[in-house]
């Protein structure tokens, strides 16, 4: 079991970095409830990584028996995602007010690309507006050339995922003294700001060789080095096997959990679950009695 186990979080299914914060939780240990809606398409590869040792349950959150089977959920949770844009949860009727009056300890983490408030708050937005925004992809250009977008790891990955994971277990630990929980502003644009690292002379001398060159040169020296390797090289790197740093879950090489705990190890417990497959599991755990989960599946408000 990971360090994070007995912690309950909620999901609300979203793409991108807020379903990699949850994945990272579980990865911990915790028990990650993703709510599902009731039509999904299948999930790309991608989608099943980040869907990893979490348990689905698919709720109606536009009928009110749907609202009210989360909230009962919240109450027994320590954490709640939220990755729509500002203002959707309220409308809801699943906002930081309502949830917190259910549970005063519950971390309310939003995830969002410009965050809650500001002249952007509403806009749409990718992570490569983000990193625009705050000088993080200007700094990946040389000199007057175009930018180079380091695909979504910085932003989406970077500033969102990890910002909230970092937040989570911040608020976590001070919940666990203080008795109350908060509501966490994760915005992908604050994540992304860096500082420019443009070096052109050293960028002149690396091209004087081949990345295969450089290996044979540098590798096993004590020079801070290492080549940039595709994706799909990746996991076949020496150091990358040495570490068992990738596994393979449904035969998708993906990462393996990370950091590691040398009394609590982080595991992989389940694969990418069907949409609301655990739904009837979790409701009767959370203390829904077996003619209740009926009747609200009846009525459509769960599935």
């Amino acid at each position: 079991m990971g360090p994070l186990n007995g912690y309950t979080v909620i999901e609300l299914a979203g793409i991108g970095p807020a379903p990699m914060g949850g994945m990272m939780l579980a990865d911990l240990g915790a028990e990650v409830i993703r709510v599902d809606r009731a039509a999904s398409d299948a999930p790309s590869a991608m989608e099943s990584v980040s869907g990893r040792g979490k348990k689905s349950v698919v709720l109606n959150l536009k009928d009110s028996d749907g609202v009210e089977t989360l909230l009962r959920m919240v109450e027994n949770a320590d954490v709640l995602i939220d990755p729509f844009r500002p203002g959707v949860c309220e409308k809801l009727g699943i906002g930081p007010e309502v949830c917190l009056a259910r549970n005063p300890r519950l971390v309310f983490a939003r995830m969002t690309g410009w965050g809650q408030e500001g002249p952007l708050a509403q806009a749409a937005g990718h992570d490569i507006n983000y990193i625009s925004l705050t000088g993080a992809l200007f700094a990946n250009g040389e000199g007057a050339g175009r930018p180079l977008p380091p695909l979504n790891l910085v932003g989406d990955m970077g500033g969102g995922g990890m910002l909230l994971v970092n937040g989570v277990l911040a608020a976590l630990l001070e919940a666990a003294s203080s008795g109350q929980g908060q509501v966490i502003d994760v915005a992908m644009v604050d994540g992304a700001r860096r500082w420019p690292e443009q070096k052109e002379q050293l960028a002149r001398i690396m091209r004087s060789k081949t990345r295969d060159e450089w290996c044979a040169l540098l590798e096993g020296t004590d020079v801070c080095f290492a080549p940039v390797l595709r994706l799909t090289e990746a996991p076949e790197h020496a150091a990358a096997k040495a570490r068992n740093s990738y596994i393979e879950v449904d035969g998708v090489v993906q990462p393996a959990p990370a950091p590691r705990f040398s009394r609590t190890p982080a595991e992989v417990l389940r694969s990418n679950p069907a949409n609301g497959q655990d739904t009837v599991a979790v409701l009767e755990a959370m203390g829904f009695a077996a003619d209740e989960i009926k009747q609200l599946q009846d009525k459509s408000a769960v599935a």
